[in-house]
C-alpha cells in the first residue's frame, strides 16, 4: 500500500517550517508540527483537541511554545528549508504507520497527531499531560 500525504499534512509541515523559522530555530521539531497542525486549523486533529478533548488552542499553544527551546534572533537567515530533527522525523514516518494501521491510503491530520501523541518523547504527550488526557479518543489516528 502506498501512502499519499494529504494536503492537510502538506500544509501542516509547511506551516510548520515557518513556525520554526518564526521562532529562530535551525530544525523543524515535533513541537513545531504540532504548531503546524494548529495554525493549518481545519483538520480533524484540531476538531479532536477542541471538540473531543476540550482544549482551547490558545492555550495550546502557549504550552507548546513554552516547551521548546529558544531560538536564535533571525533564526536560519534567508532559508526557509529547514531540516527535521529526530522527534519529526519519527512523527511523519509514525502518521504513515498509523495511516497502515487504520487501512487508510491517505496520511492526514489525525495520523500526525496520533503519531506525535504516541510518542512520549515528543512534546505532545507531556502537554496533554497538563490537561489530564492520558490517551487520546477513539478514532484519533483513524483507528
Amino acid at each position: 500500500m502506498h501512502n499519499r500525504f494529504s494536503t492537510e499534512v502538506k500544509e501542516t509541515i509547511s506551516f510548520s517550517a515557518e513556525e520554526a523559522h518564526r521562532m529562530g530555530s535551525p530544525v523543524v521539531s515535533a513541537g513545531h508540527l504540532l504548531l503546524g497542525l494548529v495554525r493549518q486549523g481545519h483538520n480533524r486533529a484540531v476538531t479532536l483537541l477542541t471538540d473531543d478533548l476540550h482544549i482551547p488552542l490558545s492555550a495550546l499553544v502557549v504550552a507548546i511554545e513554552e516547551t521548546l527551546p529558544p531560538g536564535v534572533e533571525g533564526g536560519k537567515a534567508g532559508s526557509w528549508r529547514l531540516p527535521l530533527d529526530r522527534g519529526a522525523e519519527r512523527a511523519i514516518r509514525g502518521s504513515v504507520a498509523e495511516a497502515k494501521r487504520s487501512g487508510s491510503r491517505t496520511v492526514d491530520a489525525e495520523h500526525l497527531l496520533s503519531s506525535l501523541f504516541n510518542d512520549r518523547d515528543t512534546h505532545l504527550f507531556a502537554i496533554l499531560g497538563r490537561w489530564g488526557i492520558q490517551r487520546l479518543p477513539p478514532g484519533a489516528g483513524g483507528q
